[in-house]
């Protein structure tokens, strides 16, 4: 091992509630890029890149077992199970950061959410490899609740606008849209902000408000609307 002493990987193995075969898996998953660079390691991308494909495969395949809605409904609960927020959140609760090889500047800079939420991945990467399917799946099943109950109450959770909007783009194919502010008005106490949404570079809708958020909701209110009457 190059990442892990022998007594860390034993911790982490506790915490994981699995014990791995080959330990060079589980201080690949460890390596951040950071690090690896510096002494010419393998870091955990590779790992990282196989674990989100099994984690969609493993969340998605509860969903269609469990939650009879369609494809929009289950799009969402997997996009918030599975969102780079979730799994660092998760990472946290395990108290794995002081245990990832990653270089002082990742450290000052708070371990941002995606370099947490990749060690997740890149975790699962590396138990499927040593253990196969089952075990990956018992890991994801302790750490993200996706019993029938807890699935049925997600779906149940208020979807805002620009949520609903991108994922409706994203079941077309389009990632090229942004929020645009376009002028800020008013006294600091009380502003009026105006934005603008544009989808592939035209200007879809427009709104007002007292704030860039109410404002980009009011866009996505009005986009949703006019693309939806075009089906």
């Amino acid at each position: 091992m190059n990442i892990l002493t022998k007594s860390n990987a034993e911790a982490i193995q506790n915490i994981l509630k699995y014990k791995f075969n080959d330990l060079e898996l589980l201080d690949k998953a460890f390596t951040h890029s950071s690090t690896a660079n510096l002494y010419g390691y393998e870091s955990n991308e590779r790992l990282e890149f196989f674990g989100d494909s099994i984690l969609s495969f493993i969340v998605s395949e509860q969903l269609y077992l469990n939650i009879y809605n369609d494809e929009g409904d289950l799009s969402h609960i997997r996009s918030t199970l599975v969102s780079a927020q979730s799994l660092a959140e998760i990472i946290d609760k395990m108290g794995l950061n002081k245990y990832y090889g990653v270089n002082t500047q990742v450290v000052k800079m708070g371990f941002p959410i995606n370099v947490k939420a990749d060690l997740f991945e890149s975790i699962l990467g590396a138990i499927y490899l040593d253990g196969g399917l089952e075990n990956a799946k018992n890991f994801v099943y302790n750490f993200i609740d996706l019993s029938p109950q807890a699935l049925a109450k997600d779906l149940k959770r208020p979807v805002d606008a620009k949520t609903r909007l991108q994922e409706y783009l994203q079941s077309k194919g389009i990632v090229d849209f942004k929020y645009k502010t376009l002028s800020q008005q008013g006294p600091a106490h009380n502003p009026t902000f105006e934005v603008a949404l544009c989808i592939q570079g035209e200007e879809i809708a427009k709104s007002q408000a007292q704030s860039k958020r109410s404002a980009e909701q009011l866009c996505a209110e009005q986009a949703l609307k006019i693309m939806q009457s075009k089906v």
